[in-house]
């Protein structure tokens, strides 16, 4: 009870002093500044609890010798067929299915807005264009250890539900440097609108798309969205900065988020693409000492907007409540 009551006036104390102040009034929002500091690690630590358990599968298939279909916990569907010229080794060696005595097959999905941003997968291109999504999966096969790729000549097939379907869209593949997400990278392929029956019977049949890739890793069905562009930052207080917070625009009518970017020498987060007119929601995660700090304004974009926000102090469940929530 006591803690609670420290919270609150904690937080009544800060909200005052900068209504007093008023906001551009940069002097006495450092004299309630937290001055505490925190670390990164700790609110990637935080992410990792925002997916369900049941968004990673993994399949082992000993010796696999005919077509199957791997089905997960939420719904997609990877078509394994003519498994003995499907995968190959890093050198290009065909390596059919039924010589692995363990074949592996990982999956992770990204169906939801806060699963983008647990999996630091946001919905932008490698030319830092906003993107659509209709739901991405990251697929990983390996054979008695060793890493696959598809066959040259062949394609997975793969299907995603989705309870909106769109038109356009088309398949991207999700493009890493080391280990750092750097964008989607569009392909000519089409993803296609598709219908099956719900892996629970009796059940509703599941809409959704349906992919032919040729790659594995991160795969997504997403389309560029052809916004009239404008610079959207958000506005801190000294003491959030990029060593301990986390930004993130939330798009309220379409499954995309972006995260902001820090500009040096100030408070501000931004992302220069942001189509205007578009309803938008602002979530920002901040760990300051032992302490965690939660922002969330909703709003339109407008012309070059700037917007004020007081991060108030929170718990992590709270946080983890908001971000699965999305």
């Amino acid at each position: 009870m006591l803690s609670k009551i420290v919270h609150y006036f904690f937080s009544a104390l800060l909200l005052a002093g900068l209504l007093a102040g008023g906001w551009q009034c940069r002097k006495d929002i450092d004299e309630v500044r937290p001055s505490a500091t925190g670390t990164l690690t700790d609110l990637q630590l935080l992410l990792a609890k925002v997916p369900s358990v049941s968004t990673q599968n993994t399949f082992i298939l000993n010796n696999l010798n005919r077509d199957t279909v791997l089905i997960t916990p939420g719904g997609v569907r990877i078509f394994l067929t003519d498994t003995e010229e499907l995968f190959a080794d890093e050198n290009g060696q065909v390596v059919p299915c039924s010589s692995c005595a363990s074949l592996t097959i990982s999956t992770t999905e990204a169906l939801r807005k806060g699963d983008l941003i647990a999996q630091d997968i946001p919905t932008v291109d490698t030319d830092g264009h906003l993107l659509e999504s209709g739901g991405a999966v990251e697929i990983t096969v390996i054979c008695d250890g060793k890493k696959l790729k598809i066959l040259p000549n062949r394609k997975l097939q793969v299907q995603i539900p989705s309870s909106v379907l769109l038109n356009n869209m088309l398949i991207f593949n999700g493009i890493f440097q080391n280990n750092t997400f750097g964008g989607w990278q569009t392909t000519p392929e089409p993803a296609y609108w598709a219908n099956w029956p719900s892996a629970v019977q009796p059940g509703p049949n599941v809409d959704g798309y349906e992919l032919f890739t040729n790659t594995l890793g991160w795969i997504g069905c997403q389309k560029v969205v052809d916004p009239t562009p404008n610079s959207f930052c958000v506005e801190l207080l000294d003491g959030f900065d990029s060593q301990n917070t986390q930004c993130y625009l939330i798009f309220k009518n379409m499954k995309s988020i972006v995260p902001l970017t820090p500009t040096p020498g100030s408070q501000q987060f931004c992302f220069p693409n942001a189509p205007t007119g578009t309803l938008v929601r602002i979530v920002t995660i901040s760990k300051l000492g032992s302490s965690y700090w939660l922002g969330s304004k909703e709003t339109e974009v407008g012309t070059n907007a700037v917007l004020p926000l007081i991060p108030q102090m929170s718990t992590e469940q709270d946080i983890l409540t908001v971000l699965k929530g999305l």
